[in-house]
């Protein structure tokens, strides 16, 4: 994977959600994609899988939050996985609460779309999760 790679891909994604593009947002991910969403994650909840699991990513965002804005701040490409950071902007629903972390994106890419992505809200996470994909036999510790 190249840099500009993960940087046009990510750029795709970012501009589909920014303009909530459900089907440019599911176009980004191969079919046996598996996903982890920081936000469901830290609920407890499972990955997303396949390109129904993208479509359930992108409703579980709209359902959630008045608006999400994302932009690309940079990318990192160490062998098969890209770590990128987005700064993301949610606006609850129910809330009103503006939130604006910078999210680690941690991705490998097949075929020009995403196969695997775990987002972070901890960027220290992000790097150890590259580090445990890197690794021999390496896996993110909530893949099965």
């Amino acid at each position: 994977m190249t840099v500009e790679e993960a940087t046009s891909l990510t750029q795709g994604l970012v501009a589909a959600l920014n303009r909530r593009d459900k089907d440019a947002w599911i176009a980004s991910f191969d079919p046996d994609m598996e996903g982890h969403s920081g936000l469901v994650t830290a609920e407890g909840g499972a990955p997303f899988r396949g390109l129904e699991g993208a479509a359930d990513w992108f409703d579980n965002l709209v359902d959630v939050y008045e608006s999400v804005q994302a932009s690309l701040e940079q990318t990192i490409v160490v062998g098969d996985v890209a770590l990128q950071l987005l700064r993301v902007e949610y606006v609850g629903k129910a809330s009103g609460v503006a939130l604006a972390p910078l999210v680690a994106w941690i991705s490998r890419i097949r075929d020009g779309r995403y196969i695997y992505v775990h987002s972070h809200f901890d960027v220290a996470e992000g790097f150890l999760d590259v580090g445990r994909l890197l690794a021999p036999g390496g896996t993110s510790p909530t893949t099965p």
